[in-house]
């Protein structure tokens, strides 16, 4: 299991720490045109990036495509994650900040608010999926949020 926390208040940009409490990368939001994000995980610069206003966001590590998030449809807050050839679908709770993972209909682990008026993000995913995977799924989480404050 993995902690996101807020570096400030009004920042846009996460740590991620383990059980222990091991600084394990940063999650950082962009507003803007085309860059959406980056993510520094493993010693890895993973940039996101969005070429057009419905497209998925394309996830690259020394400019190979390792992911790309597609958001299923206009109205709804699902999103897949495609890492590696697998496919992984996001879906949030009704009337809730908990995202449901699943992989190939079975449900994987959750993403979800830390307490009820709390920055903070719980990720909640098997240890063996890649620590790059749960950063991304992390980072659509915090995208979500950002633009649900902004609409309110």
């Amino acid at each position: 299991m993995l902690t996101a926390e807020p570096e400030g208040w009004w920042r846009r940009r996460y740590r991620l720490f383990d059980e222990e409490g091991r600084d394990l990368g940063v999650v950082e939001l962009n507003w803007g045109w085309g860059k959406a994000g980056q993510i520094t995980v493993e010693a890895r610069l993973l940039e996101i990036e969005r070429h057009r206003w419905t497209g998925p966001w394309v996830v690259s590590a020394d400019g190979d495509r390792i992911a790309t998030v597609t958001k299923l449809r206009v109205f709804s807050r699902s999103f897949e994650i495609d890492f590696d050839g697998e496919n992984y679908l996001m879906q949030p709770r009704l009337l809730s900040s908990i995202f449901d993972v699943f992989v190939e209909g079975r449900a994987v682990g959750t993403l979800r608010s830390a307490g009820l008026f709390s920055r903070r993000i719980v990720v909640d995913l098997p240890d063996d999926m890649p620590l790059a995977l749960r950063a991304i799924a992390t980072w659509v989480v915090i995208m979500v949020r950002k633009r649900a404050n902004a609409a309110s």
